[in-house]
Parts: structure tokens; C-alpha cells; sequence
């Protein structure tokens, strides 16, 4: 099933409150993303090619796959943050969504691949490099991420 499609049958069985997706302000959105977290070296990489760029890239923890959701539990239930998907080349743009934890999850169940997920005041952004069996977890921003240790 295309992705466009997946977006679509999740948007229907979800509450308009939990999942938004930005079609009019997605280059605004991610444009506030990259003026505050990620390093401008290049002007072609506009929405993507994050991963090396990120300003202040702190490594904050290691997890199992299995571990996800429990991470992703970490979040504000009731709060809605910024998850950004990564493309799958560096050609393609990054797609970003306001969603609570509940659909990240269902979002991340989608498809497999690295993604950020992020503070919707732009406080932080973490990273989530995905790998078959393990995620590293990077951050960051000045404020403190659900996922540092306290």
C-alpha cells in the first residue's frame, strides 16, 4: 500500500486531535526544526541529510528495537509532538506529523527507518537512529528530552 494511502486509513481511525497532518505548513514547520537544530552547511539539503548536522549532537541513550514503544511511552500521553520520518535516500524530503504517542507508535509500525521526534515549542529534537536490532537515541536543543537521564 503506498505510504499517501497508510496516511489516510490511519487519519480516518484516529481522533483529529491526536494526529494532524500539516499539508499547508509542513516547509514552515520544518523549516523552524532546522533553523534551531540542524547545522546549514549546504543549501541543497533543504529538509534533509540531518542525521550528521544536528547542532550540539549529544548521543543520550541505546536501545533494543523490542524497547520502543516503552521509550515512546515516555512522552506526555496526552501531549502532541512533532515526528519527523526520514527519507529514504538523501534525495527525498523528511515528512513531519502532530501527533500524540499513541499514534507515533502506530506511525513507526508503518515502516521502519530512522525518524526524530520533537518538543511542538521547539525546545528539543531527538533522533532516532534506527539499525535492525538497536536504536541509537541522539539529541538535541538546551532543554531537557523525555529520554535523558534524570
Amino acid at each position: 500500500m503506498p505510504w499517501d494511502e497508510k496516511i489516510d486509513k490511519l487519519k480516518k481511525e484516529t481522533d483529529p486531535e491526536d494526529f494532524k497532518v500539516p499539508f499547508t505548513d509542513w516547509s514552515t514547520i520544518l523549516k523552524r526544526i532546522e533553523d534551531k537544530f540542524i547545522i546549514k552547511e549546504n543549501s541543497s539539503y533543504v529538509f534533509s541529510n540531518w542525521a550528521d548536522r544536528l547542532k550540539d549532537k549529544q548521543k543520550i541513550k541505546e536501545l533494543k528495537t523490542v524497547d520502543l514503544k516503552a521509550e515512546v511511552a515516555k512522552l506526555t500521553p496526552d501531549q502532541n509532538y512533532w515526528i519527523v520520518l526520514t527519507g529514504d535516500n538523501s534525495t527525498t524530503k523528511n515528512l513531519v506529523y502532530d501527533s500524540k504517542p499513541g499514534v507515533i507508535l502506530k506511525l513507526l509500525q508503518l515502516r521502519d527507518g530512522d525518524f526524530y521526534i520533537g518538543d511542538k515549542k521547539y525546545n528539543w529534537l531527538t533522533y532516532f537512529k534506527y539499525n535492525q536490532t538497536d536504536i541509537e537515541v541522539f539529541r538535541s536543543g538546551d532543554q531537557q528530552t523525555p529520554w535523558d537521564k534524570k
